[in-house]
Order: C-alpha cells, then sequence, then structure tokens
C-alpha cells in the first residue's frame, strides 16, 4: 500500500488536549426547498374507478407510456426514464413527464440514472451504458430480482467499496484492480431487492468503471429521497484513515497508523453519516491535503476550487454539468490552508469566492461553512472568525450562507490514522450538523 500523495492535515498532537465547542454560529435563514416532484395527470370522464398502468421505464431517449384504464378517474403514472413520462393512461391522459433527455430517470434534480441504476454523487455518463466514478462516496443504488446480485467492475486499482442490502450494511470488499466480475449479494429470498454500492477511497488514485450486472435481474431503479448534499472538503471530508485506532496518552503517538486504502470509509465519514440521517443522498467532493486557498505543502495548484467542476475527482476527467441540484452545500476546507502558517486575508478571499462560485452553481441551495476539527485551538478560533467574515461579507446572502462550528476532536480519546478522526469523532461531528440541517430546511 502507498501512502496518500496528497499527505495528511497537520498534526496537533503536542498543543493539549481541545474543547469539544458545537456551538453553530447562523445567520438566520429563511426555509426554501429545491427540487420539485414529478407531476401527475389525471383523467376526467367519471365511470368505472381504475388507475392506469404505470409507465414504461425510458433509457435514453424513450419515452415511457402510461397504460390505458378503462373509463379511468388517473391516467397512467409516470415513466420513470426517458424524455417523457407515463402517456394516455384511461380517458383523459397519463402522468406527467419525469425522465431525463439525456439518461432516463427520475428529474427531480437530485439524481441521475443510467445504465439502469440511480447514482449517487457524480459521474460520468459519456457512454451511458458504462458509467464512470471517482470522487470517494460515489456509487449507486439499484433494484432487482433474483436470489444474488453481481458487478462487472473495472478498477485503476484495488479500492475498497461498501455494499447495502435491503436497506442493511454488508461486509465492505476488496474489488481486483482491473476489470473483473464480483457477486456482493447472495443467499437471498427469491423477489425483489435493492443494493447500494459506494466507492470508498479518493479520486487522487483513480477511477471506476460499472460495466454490468452480472447476476439479478434490474427493475426500476429505487426513487431518490429527494434530498441531496454537497459536501466539499479534505482529508476530514473524505474519510481519511477514519477505521484505524491510534491511541494518544498525553498526546504522544506511540503506536502510529500509517493510511492504507482499508483505513478510509466514506461511507463512515461525517458527512455520509449525516446524509443518512438526515434521509438525503450524499455527494462528496473531498481531496486530503488540499484546501481552498492552498494545500498543506503550500501549492496553489492542489486547491479545491481547480478540480469542482470535475466529474471523475483530481484524477482529471470531464467536466461535470452540476445537472443535479442539492438543496444543502456543505464546505468544509482551511485545515490545510493554515498548515504552513497563518493564511490570513488570502484565505478569506479564496473562501469566499467559493462560496460565490457555489452559489452560482446553485442558486437556492443553503451554504455552511464549518469549521473544525483538527484546528490547534488558537487556529480554530482564526478559522471561525474568517469563515464569519465571508458570511457577514455577503449579508448572510438572504439567510442562506451560515457557519457551523463542528469543535474540536479530543485526542486523548484516539483517533484514526495519523490523528485524523476517528469513526466515533466523525459520528460527533455529523451529529452537530443534522439538527442544525433540519432546523433550516424543515427536514
Amino acid at each position: 500500500m502507498r501512502f496518500l500523495r496528497h499527505g495528511s492535515h497537520l498534526r496537533w498532537g503536542t498543543l493539549g488536549a481541545l474543547p469539544m465547542a458545537a456551538a453553530a454560529v447562523l445567520v438566520g435563514c429563511p426555509t426554501d426547498r429545491g427540487g420539485a416532484g414529478n407531476g401527475a395527470g389525471a383523467g376526467a370522464t367519471s365511470g368505472t374507478s381504475m388507475t392506469g398502468g404505470s409507465g414504461g421505464n425510458g433509457g435514453g431517449a424513450t419515452t415511457g407510456s402510461g397504460g390505458q384504464g378503462a373509463t379511468s378517474t388517473a391516467g397512467g403514472a409516470a415513466g420513470s426514464g426517458g424524455t417523457t413520462g407515463g402517456g394516455a393512461g384511461g380517458t383523459a391522459g397519463g402522468g406527467a413527464g419525469g425522465g431525463s433527455s439525456k439518461d432516463g430517470g427520475p428529474n427531480d434534480g437530485t439524481t441521475v440514472v443510467a445504465a439502469g441504476v440511480r447514482w449517487i454523487g457524480r459521474v460520468d455518463t459519456s457512454d451511458g451504458s458504462a458509467p464512470r466514478f471517482g470522487w470517494t462516496g460515489s456509487g449507486f443504488a439499484a433494484r432487482f430480482t433474483g436470489t444474488s446480485f453481481g458487478v462487472n467492475l473495472k478498477n485503476d486499482d484495488a479500492y475498497f467499496f461498501q455494499v447495502i442490502v435491503d436497506g442493511k450494511k454488508g461486509e465492505r470488499f476488496r474489488a481486483a484492480k482491473g476489470q473483473a466480475v464480483r457477486t456482493v449479494a447472495t443467499g437471498l429470498t427469491a423477489g425483489t431487492h435493492t443494493v447500494e454500492l459506494y466507492r470508498e477511497i479518493e479520486s487522487g488514485y483513480g477511477v471506476s468503471q460499472l460495466l454490468g450486472i452480472t447476476e439479478g435481474t434490474l427493475v426500476a431503479p429505487p426513487a431518490s429521497p429527494g434530498r441531496l448534499i454537497e459536501f466539499v472538503g479534505d482529508s476530514i471530508t473524505a474519510g481519511y484513515g477514519n477505521l484505524g485506532n491510534e491511541p494518544h496518552p498525553d498526546h504522544a503517538n506511540p503506536s502510529p497508523c500509517t493510511f492504507t486504502f482499508d483505513t478510509e470509509s466514506a461511507y463512515m465519514s461525517w458527512g455520509a453519516v449525516a446524509a443518512r440521517a438526515l434521509s438525503a443522498d450524499a455527494s462528496i467532493v473531498a481531496a486530503s491535503g488540499w484546501g481552498v486557498y492552498r494545500s498543506r505543502t503550500g501549492s496553489m495548484n492542489e486547491v479545491l476550487p481547480k478540480v469542482y467542476g470535475n466529474a471523475l475527482g483530481t484524477s482529471g476527467a470531464p467536466l461535470w454539468d452540476f445537472r443535479t441540484k442539492p438543496q444543502v452545500v456543505i464546505i468544509n476546507l482551511g485545515t490545510n490552508d493554515f498548515s504552513p502558517g497563518d493564511p490570513g486575508s488570502a484565505y478569506t478571499t479564496a473562501l469566499g469566492t467559493f462560496v460565490d462560485t457555489v452559489r452560482t452553481k446553485y442558486p437556492a441551495a443553503f451554504i455552511f461553512c464549518t469549521v473544525g476539527t483538527m484546528y490547534s485551538a488558537a487556529q480554530h478560533a482564526k478559522a471561525l472568525t474568517y469563515a464569519q467574515s465571508v458570511a457577514a461579507a455577503r449579508g448572510g446572502d438572504g439567510g442562506k450562507v451560515a457557519v457551523v462550528d463542528l469543535g474540536s476532536q479530543d485526542a486523548l480519546k484516539g483517533t484514526g490514522c495519523d490523528w485524523h478522526p476517528s469513526v466515533a469523532e466523525n459520528q460527533r461531528m455529523a451529529d452537530v450538523l443534522v439538527p442544525i440541517v433540519r432546523q433550516k430546511l424543515g427536514w
């Protein structure tokens, strides 16, 4: 295994115990929810009450059509894919169109459907039959009939994946480097099941590609929750080393845990944990060692704004078209900016510019600039002041730009690898964020 090429955050093991602050500094935010759902057409003729059949599942440019209902009071349901949804259902017409003209699938603004599955996070669908994905935590959800489920994956390296079957977390597995077929669920009862598959590692190590489903028969993918949160950050947000166990008695480091692929879990990262608690999908855009103004080594090139428009992450890639629209964007960038020293006004300028970029992409989204959790006490206080100045300079953007203090981790309780947040610390961070999002969005 190799070390993460971009490095990790600064270590603060000699700084003494830090407070576990969890206060949220918020500029008032009115409730605003994005992503309209699909409409449904209603029949006008009375008679035998029957509902038209569901629309067909479109793919590519195929149109789903609602089935005919006998003198129906309701048209057929919208098709789950294609350029338009349900057609003639009953006497008075089918459901409203709900498909995406490019990829098929529900057009609620929070998801992409390609290759028969619903994607979570960014995905490259330039080859719609074999989508590629690279950002940490990206993956897909599928529904299928059968007693097992298998995938044909192509990976640039031997990455770990987390599988969820019928809502239950399964054993994560390590995929082979290159192309290989893998059974990810077996021994199921006959019938219809759901499966989710998430990439656990960052895009700096290469990308993954779904070449096909080898076991199980795909049916219409599970519906989107209609809620999407985008998390933008560094190694803390990526889940760097969170599965490791590094004790720090007296803030020493007698048993160092170095980073390997098997110690990073996007699924157990604070963003993914928070999203699940909020019944939302998570799109994670994160790279270890990177900042918003400079990297931990002082590089001005290894910064998230330079790759924010990428579909596959830091590995190069096609551009992302921002087709999905999160209702919430969480930014956690700054720890690496502080690594070479106090970044000062250059940091606030860079963070403010990035917030403005996010706003142009998502005009209706709530944007939270979060602070924590690996700073020294002095750095934490400054980072909080800088973030608050960014929000204040925008007048809170009508209440939709705010600051959340995630607090500081207590290293005496142990950490993940290289002093990074453990799974327990990631849970604590999520517990700080979740009630704030619930309050502001009514979730």
